[in-house]
Order: C-alpha cells, then structure tokens, then sequence
C-alpha cells in the first residue's frame, strides 16, 4: 500500500507546475524525496533560487495536491535551497544560498553559536551546556538547542526528563537553571533508539525551529551531532549562524576529524571563531601538578595550519564530569571552580567578538 501511496504522490506532484517554465516540478527536479507511513505524507522540495513568491505557490500547490489523495491524513513538506556547485566546493558538501532567520521561530535571537565537533565522546555536549550556563552568568538571555537527534544527552545533563507544554500551535521551552531548552530527549523515552532516515531528521530539526516559541533572547547554543551529516548541512541551510566553534580532545585520531569540521563550516560559510581543546590536562588534586593524558597535543599545529584561534584548553576534572550526570552544570553550580572561571572567561571573549562584528555590520 505504501510503495503504491508514494507512486500516487509522486503521480500527484507531476501535475504541479512551475509557472516561470511551464514545466512540472518533479521533471525540474524540485521533488527529493517522498516518505509514507500510515497515510502522513513527508516529502522534500529542493528550490533552485530564492524567490519566495514563486516557492510559496509551489508549496502551497504542492501540499493541497497530496491531501487530495483518497487516504492521505497529513502532509509534511520540508523545503531546501540549492545552488550550483563551484570549482571550490567540495563534493561531499551542497553550497548554499544564504539564509536569514526573519520567517522563522528563531527570528528575535541576536546571535546563534554552533558547538561542534569532528567525532564523538570529546565532550561537546557538556562544554555547550556549560557555555550556555556561561552566557547566562553574563547577564544574557539564553537558549540551548539540542540538535544531536540520535544521540540527544542534554535533558540528563539538566536533570529533566520534563515534557515540553503545547497548544498544538507551538511548543514550549523547557527551563531549566535560567535556559530556555529544547531537544528530542524531551520527545522519547530513555532507552528508545531513534532511528530514523535523512528526511526524518530534517523535519525534526524544523520543527524545533519552527515551532518550539523560542520567545525573545541573546544567544542561542546549539548542540550538533558529531560528524558532518545531514543535521549540520540542514542547519546551515535553515539558519543563519552567527559563528561556529569546535571540540576537540589532544588525540591525533580526534584533530583528524577536526581538520573535517572545520572545512564543513567553510564550505557552508558558517563563521569559526575557534577550537577548544577539551580533556587537555589532569591537574592533580594534591599537589596542582598537571599532567597531559595523551602526551604532547596537536592542536596548536592544526589551529596555526587553518589560522584558528584556540578559545580554551579544558583540563580533565572528575567534578565537571559528575555534576553533568547528576543533572547540573558545574557553571551554575561552582561559578568559582578553577573550570567554571575557564567557560566563563570564554564565553566573554566570545561575547565581544560578537558584538564588535555586529558593530561592523551596522557601521
């Protein structure tokens, strides 16, 4: 039944026409991808050019088409922009036009910083929680989104599993140590895997930019994935972000990854204001002697090669790392602990960078 529903969409589709050259949009090319589950129809429209007007009918067309169709009970339609590849563009990597955040659930936020990293278990989660904690210390209002969907560890490090509130229009933030949060560790149970394809991602990161009432703030965290998948490339074709950082560890194997990361932000022109080194030390608790636990590091030779910045070198703190599991961020927590001076000097420097750049655009 569903093979034969996602032929009758795509039949559907091919009557929809694209005024500018008279032709349908499933031979332009425009129609990605079709996904049926139960009669809720998902499907992705891929625009060539940015003319909202022209989209908008295509959209509108589109949905009204495919819930004409004898057993379709919802339509979700996501929609991308595409532009030719340059010589410059890598081929792993689609270029992409320019968003602005003016339409979108997110459009009363000053800056959005993207933490990222090249891949997993560097602690990227726990240093974007205790940024966020940071910025908050600073006076800021402060959202946090967790965008890592398969591996969402945000609600245990703000000790919530809180349901977020809805009117079926919009949903709520959850709050949690002055953050305004949202991820889908909210959505699911603990133990339930999500495992889902390309186009289910996306439609969940849009609906936590869409429709989550992100309300007035300064800044927004976000949380990636590790890697550069499809999350990243939705995000920077959904938002626009104000600047981006990497986590890192000293390992040879996680500054590989992040030579990765950082020519995805390139190619997506999302700004990099720089690298923190996470686990960088253990500073010993008796005697203040530090100790490197993967010998000599290397970033500052990848960091000088790309001509980054290193933001902060974390050391290795057991106090950090238990607080995050029992649900409260040591910056909230101990503002005065050695680590928590170390976010908080960050997220300063991060802060003016920020302003003196906006400064610029407007003069």
């Amino acid at each position: 039944m569903a093979e034969i529903l996602e032929n009758q969409v795509l039949h559907t589709l091919g009557q929809v026409i694209d005024e500018q050259s008279d032709q349908n949009i499933v031979s332009l090319g425009i129609v990605k991808d079709i996904t049926v589950n139960e009669g809720q129809v998902s499907c992705i429209l891929e625009f060539q050019n940015t003319d909202q007007k022209k989209n908008s009918r295509i959209f509108e067309n589109s949905k009204k088409a495919i819930e004409e169709i004898p057993g379709v009970t919802k339509v979700d339609i996501i929609t991308t922009f595409h532009r030719e590849h340059t010589e410059e563009d890598d081929d792993n990597f689609e270029a992409i036009q320019t968003p602005t955040n003016n339409q979108l659930g997110i459009s009363k936020i000053k800056y959005i910083l993207a933490v990222a990293s090249g891949k997993g278990g560097v602690g990227k989660s726990t240093i974007a929680l205790n940024l966020a904690s940071a910025f908050k210390s600073l006076g800021l209002k402060t959202c946090l989104l967790d965008a890592d969907i398969y591996g969402p560890s945000i609600p245990k490090m703000i000790g919530t599993n809180e349901k977020p509130q809805s009117d079926g229009k919009q949903i709520e933030t959850v709050n949690r140590y002055g953050i305004s949060t949202m991820s889908m560790g909210f959505m699911v149970e603990d133990e339930n895997p999500i495992i889902w394809r390309g186009l289910m991602v996306m439609k969940a990161i849009n609906e936590m930019i869409d429709k989550v009432n992100w309300g007035e703030a300064d800044i927004m965290i976000i949380d990636l994935p590790p890697g550069t998948g499809d999350v990243q490339i939705s995000l920077a074709q959904k938002l626009k972000i104000t600047a981006s950082i990497i986590v890192t560890t000293p390992q040879d194997i996680a500054l590989v990854d992040v030579v990765r990361g950082l020519k995805m932000f390139e190619k997506t022109e999302i700004p990099i204001y720089g690298i923190i080194e996470n686990m960088s030390y253990f500073l010993a608790p008796d005697t203040g002697k530090e100790y490197k636990l993967y010998g000599d590091s290397k970033t500052d030779t990848v960091a000088e090669k790309y001509e980054y910045e290193i933001l902060a070198r974390l050391p290795y703190d057991t106090l950090l790392m238990e607080q995050c599991d029992k649900g409260h961020p040591l910056t909230d927590l101990v503002p005065d602990h050695k680590v928590s001076k170390i976010f908080l000097e960050t997220a300063e420097n991060i802060l003016k960078r920020l302003k003196l750049e906006k400064l610029s655009q407007t003069n």
